[in-house]
This record gives C-alpha cells, sequence and structure tokens, in this order.
C-alpha cells in the first residue's frame, strides 16, 4: 500500500471509522457504489446514469472513445464489485 501524507491518511481513518458499523458485505456494496460514482464523474460530471443498461453504455463508449481509463476501469470495478456481492447472496 502506498505511504500517504497525513491528510489523506486522517480521511482514510476517517472513512475505515465510518464504515467500521457495517458488515463487510454492506462495506463493499459502498465502495462498489462510490466507485462507480467516482468512475463516471472523472468520464463526464454531468452524466449520471440511472440504470445497469445505461451504465454499461457509459463505460463502453469510454473505452471506445478512450480505450481504458482511469474512470471507465473504477465504474467497471465497481460494477463488478456489485455483480459478485448479487451472485454471493444466491
Amino acid at each position: 500500500m502506498k505511504e500517504l501524507n497525513s491528510n489523506k491518511k486522517e480521511k482514510l481513518d476517517e472513512l475505515d471509522k465510518l464504515l467500521s458499523s457495517l458488515e463487510a458485505r454492506d462495506r463493499l456494496e459502498v465502495v462498489g457504489n462510490y466507485f462507480i460514482r467516482l468512475g463516471i464523474r472523472i468520464i463526464n460530471p454531468t452524466v449520471l446514469p440511472t440504470g445497469l443498461r445505461e451504465l454499461w453504455k457509459v463505460i463502453l463508449d469510454e473505452r471506445q472513445k478512450n480505450g481504458e481509463t482511469l474512470g471507465s476501469a473504477l465504474a467497471h470495478q465497481g460494477l463488478f464489485i456489485l455483480l459478485w456481492l448479487e451472485e454471493e447472496e444466491e
């Protein structure tokens, strides 16, 4: 893990404390949704997909236009976290 400056470490500690009251699966769900939100904001801050189909379209369009970007990778990973959690429930 990369060493963080004191401000970033403080934020990480705050986030950890905030999420510590949740079960591990719920923490992962929050992180997955945050990755999606952050990724989409990086791709296009004016777009907020409302459904799974629209989300996939935004990610795939970004990859077609610009290749693998930080935004598309984050949104993609968030989506995979949520899909994995959903499969585990079945």
